[in-house]
């Protein structure tokens, strides 16, 4: 799973699915607060391969 869609998978799990929002503006507020919260937990991703071996396919 790419990148972009597994944190829409864990956006959706995690804040939006098995939960009824009464209004637009308390889904924000659980997005927003859901978001601070995967924020304050970041970690740094270290890329280990090298651009040229990306954009040409290769492994190694």
């Amino acid at each position: 799973m790419k990148s972009v869609e597994r944190f829409f998978h864990d956006l959706t799990v995690d804040c939006v699915r098995d939960v009824s929002f009464a209004s637009l503006g308390e889904f924000v507020a659980s997005k927003d607060a859901y978001l601070a919260q995967r924020d304050s937990e970041a970690k740094c991703c270290v890329w280990k391969a090298k651009g040229r071996d990306i954009l040409t396919g290769r492994r190694g």
